[in-house]
């Protein structure tokens, strides 16, 4: 999943800086062992722990169908069957929220002894919130993309689940369509 859709990613600071927060060291920051901690919760942990691709390696199933479905979207988007959308989308920034946007909930869960994931201090915690201050932190740790795409991923991860519809930023528009259509396949 990784080597493949993250290299559609153009922008190389900003490729570096979804890996850094998957926990995929990149020639400037070499893997922490915090860092190998959550490349192995991104790799393990099911994308829910009661709905959707709740099995081990769910959530990399998860991101791998919404990833495709951008790749999808694009090639209609670019080949001309839709030019006011293209012309407004940031593809980058999509496939990089695409990343991200769950990345809350693999620091959420904690594993059993018996393999089972579970809530951590068995209560739910607020994945999108967790996921944007996860996301924020790497930010200061490297600085490799600019403030305002910052704000951009971290706006988007904060209100991928909130039910309103804001149409002032597209990529949000296009992520919360395709993340509710994986959650019903």
């Amino acid at each position: 999943i990784y080597n493949d859709s993250i290299s559609k990613i153009k922008d190389v600071g900003l490729r570096n800086f979804v890996g850094y927060c998957l926990g995929i060291p990149c020639e400037r920051y070499p893997a922490s062992k915090n860092q190998k901690i959550i490349y192995n919760n991104f790799i393990e942990s099911p994308a829910s722990l009661n709905h959707h691709d709740n099995y081990s390696g769910g959530f990399v199933s998860h991101i791998s169908g919404m990833l495709y479905t951008v790749d999808s979207l694009e090639s209609i988007y670019t080949g001309g069957l839709r030019p006011e959308i293209n012309s407004t989308v940031d593809w980058d920034l999509l496939r990089a929220i695409v990343y991200l946007h769950d990345i809350g909930k693999p620091l959420t869960y904690k594993k059993t002894n018996t393999n089972e994931y579970i809530w951590k201090d068995s209560c739910i915690e607020n994945h999108a919130l967790i996921g944007s201050q996860h996301v924020y932190s790497c930010w200061r740790d490297t600085k490799l993309i600019e403030e305002v795409v910052l704000q951009k991923l971290c706006y988007c991860i904060a209100e991928h689940m909130n039910n309103k519809f804001d149409n002032t930023v597209p990529e949000l528009t296009l992520l919360k369509s395709i993340d509710r259509d994986r959650k019903s396949v």
